[in-house]
């Protein structure tokens, strides 16, 4: 029941139009302000969790890509030696293959051959990492919205857990490796070709262009997509299952 405060002795004089609530059960009244506040904000709130969703998915690509890039640039000496060993059956052993390459060589920055091709590794799998780690969360983010079970929680949505991340990774590790075929003709080209070595990233690449046309950057697409998928979808997939993430 409402009723209008009538008590005269009381200083606290009601305004026009507030009532009280002689009932202790009864909920209290409602604040149309406040309501109306909440409602206004909840756009901003939207906007800003979208913002902090998408950097989550930078800072996720940009990580991918430091370690990418950095730790394949680190053990291109390797790849420089491991390149020569195949292209000539008669060095079998690491020793003789940084020999080949050291022979190889001339001048005063000789030991430079060691480190041929180390730009177009370092920009590759800058790209490829980013591709790969970005996108694996992102195509995972997508697939649990398209998910129809997703707020179900229930035995359903662990069954398809492992296929939608399988999925994700195939698919980021797809994307990854078309931006990293390119760059990784044109660093094999820089460590079999001296005349490429000597021209560097830029010059190579628009060498191919001119002369061999743009599939030519794309040859060994698929060998590397058959050697990088299975292997990022199990990298991918069992950090993911094993942490717990």
């Amino acid at each position: 029941v409402l009723q209008v405060p009538r008590c005269g002795l009381c200083r606290a004089v009601a305004a026009p139009g507030r009532l009280r609530r002689t009932d202790p059960h009864e909920p209290p009244p409602q604040r149309p302000r406040r309501a109306l506040g909440r409602l206004a904000r909840r756009p901003a709130r939207a906007a800003w969790d979208h913002v902090q969703e998408w950097g989550h998915f930078v800072r996720v690509a940009l990580a991918g890509a430091v370690s990418c890039s950095v730790t394949h640039s680190l053990v291109v000496p390797l790849d420089v030696i491991k390149t020569r060993m195949q292209l000539d059956e008669d060095l079998t052993t690491l020793a003789q293959g940084a020999r080949a390459v050291w022979a190889r060589s001339t001048g005063r920055w000789r030991g430079l051959a060691f480190v041929n091709g180390i730009g177009a590794t370092a920009a590759g799998y800058w790209l490829q990492g980013a591709v790969k780690f970005g996108g694996y969360e992102l195509f995972k983010h997508a697939l649990a919205e398209a998910f129809p079970h997703r707020e179900a929680g229930g035995r359903e949505a662990r069954l398809w857990r492992l296929p939608m991340l399988l999925g994700a990774a195939a698919a980021a590790e797809v994307c990854a490796t078309a931006f990293l075929c390119p760059l990784e003709v044109i660093k094999v080209r820089m460590q079999t070709d001296p005349t490429a070595a000597m021209q560097g990233i830029f010059r190579t690449s628009a060498h191919i262009l001119r002369h061999e046309g743009p599939q030519t950057l794309f040859k060994g697409f698929i060998p590397i997509a058959m050697r990088q998928v299975p292997y990022t979808m199990v990298k991918l997939v069992c950090f993911e299952l094993v942490t717990g993430a």
